[in-house]
């Protein structure tokens, strides 16, 4: 049975999905979605004797809205890394974050490793891999610049292409391919 809990961490009130007992597993979701998105895992999670715990992340009602305004990756890692302090009892988790809440879970475990047992990251690579992948396309194709590359990573990381947010059949928002736009200009 899954309940809705309210906890404080962070100095914001964070709403949450729980529900089993057992070595805690923190689920983030990814954007737009919420804790929702990962119904069948925590019963399923719950089920195989695990404590399992999906917030609503910083911004999503119903956790409260910061009145600072901050929602960079390094506060959101403080605030998942609080979250696990507070629902694992000091004891390290299993952290499981699809999408942009893989990306929160990057970031929590370059900067805080010792609350995490485990980590699963899902459908966004590392920013460590991205640049690997971007280093080996420049040298793939000669005359690619390094401002170029690093638009290109920022258009899988951050979903938007040079000159505005992505758009279907992957044109930025002025029409132009990110990744054949020439910034040495």
């Amino acid at each position: 049975m899954l309940r809705e809990g309210r906890v404080t961490a962070n100095g914001l009130r964070f709403a949450y999905l729980e529900g089993g007992s057992g070595p805690l597993v923190v689920l983030l979701h990814g954007w737009p979605d919420t804790p929702h998105t990962w119904d069948h895992q925590l019963a399923a999670l719950a089920g195989a004797g695990f404590r399992v715990a999906a917030s609503w992340l910083r911004g999503y009602p119903p956790t409260e809205i910061p009145r600072s305004g901050y929602f960079d990756i390094g506060t959101l890692a403080l605030d998942v890394r609080e979250l696990i302090r507070v629902l694992g009892g000091g004891d390290p988790c299993l952290l499981v974050g699809q999408d942009w809440g893989a990306s929160i879970g990057y970031q929590v475990l370059a900067a805080f490793p010792e609350v995490v047992r485990s980590a699963v990251v899902m459908a966004v690579p590392s920013r460590t891999i991205l640049a690997a992948i971007c280093w080996h396309c420049c040298s793939v194709r000669p005359g690619t610049s390094t401002v170029t590359a690093t638009a290109i990573a920022g258009f899988f990381l951050c979903g938007t292409g040079i000159g505005g947010p992505a758009q279907p059949g992957g044109r930025s928002a002025t029409g132009r391919h990110p990744e054949r736009q020439d910034l040495r200009s």
